[in-house]
């Protein structure tokens, strides 16, 4: 069985999802170095990224170094008793709010939508009923080829 390196000095560890166990000489506070330890000893800063360890907290590395993370996200959302009163009524007053402009803007839009409609019909051409008599100009081919003749003579 092979040891695995730990690093020196009073390091905590974490386990990332994949398994890789990782080191901060803080608490994985933001600012504290970040770093991986190889089979051979040797302390390499955590790359750039983003990484999600094993009990749900996210770090974010940036050169070996916490530059933010979060813990795992709630199950739920706190309810709304929770908030200060003053809080509630003004995200009630901001989302009335918004729900009246996006209102106006629906109706904005559906009359929009009948003028683009009545547009559309008035610019459609509207087919007069003629009468249609046989004089004796008029020829009605009674075959292919008669339609390529008629074709010929206007052309």
């Amino acid at each position: 069985m092979e040891e695995t390196a730990e690093p020196t000095g009073e390091a905590t560890s974490k386990t990332l999802e994949d398994g890789t166990e990782i080191f901060s000489d803080g608490d994985f506070a933001t600012g504290s170095s970040v770093y991986m330890v190889t089979d051979e000893g040797e302390q390499i800063p955590l790359p750039t990224g983003e990484y999600t360890c094993s009990d749900g907290t996210v770090l974010v590395i940036e050169d070996g170094v916490v530059t933010g993370g979060e813990e795992e996200a709630p199950a739920e959302e706190a309810p709304a008793e929770d908030m200060p009163a003053e809080m509630s009524a003004a995200l009630q007053e901001i989302r009335a709010s918004y729900e009246s402009r996006i209102a106006a803007q629906k109706a904005k839009i559906n009359a929009l939508e009948r003028k683009l409609e009545l547009a559309e019909v008035e610019a459609t051409p509207r087919v007069r009923r003629q009468s249609v008599q046989a004089s004796s100009h008029t020829r009605v081919p009674q075959s292919v080829q008669g339609v390529y003749k008629i074709f010929e003579t206007y052309n």
